[in-house]
């Protein structure tokens, strides 16, 4: 999968496929982007970000998404539930942190952790889950697009995310 952007995206996935359980899974459309980048500049990373996905599958909701990548390797993200569903899990915010680092035109986020706010068994078992799966989590993104202000990740599966700067 890819680096950070992976790593929330399975947790969007996770809170996806909760919400429309009833509903068959789609793929993920294609993404027509080019890739602009072959070195990633780890000054464009640092800082924080609102991220939205490019290319979701059909009726997949495009939260609020908030990540921040430190100079010193970490980050930490906001990942909110969608409360227009009827899902168990739309009312549940989820928080990861963990590593990146930027290498040949990627980026790569390891040793991620998963917790929440959330005193719900459905999100105490979700966070254990994922936490047991950390090496799952890890993830390696394309980056597209760079500059100060904006990025456009690509991850192994096909799923585009744009980054803008807070």
């Amino acid at each position: 999968m890819s680096p950070y952007p992976t790593a929330i995206l399975l947790v969007v996935a996770l809170l996806m496929l909760s919400s429309c359980a009833t509903t068959p899974a789609s793929s993920v459309p294609v993404y027509e982007g080019v890739d602009r980048v072959t070195v990633v500049k780890p000054e464009h990373i640092v800082g924080d970000w609102n991220l939205m996905v490019l290319n979701p599958r059909e009726g997949q909701h495009n939260g609020h998404t908030r990540v921040s990548y430190t100079a010193e390797g970490r980050f930490t993200a906001t990942l909110p539930g969608d409360a227009d569903t009827s899902s168990p899990l739309s009312d549940i915010t989820l928080y990861l942190q963990g590593d990146w680092i930027a290498a040949d035109g990627q980026l790569i986020t390891r040793n991620v952790q998963v917790s929440s706010d959330s005193q719900e068994e459905i999100a105490m078992m979700l966070t254990t889950l994922m936490n047991e799966k950390s090496e799952e989590l890890a993830s390696v993104a394309n980056v597209y697009e760079q500059s100060a202000n904006h990025l456009v990740l690509v991850s192994d599966d096909g799923i585009a995310t744009r980054y803008e700067r807070q």
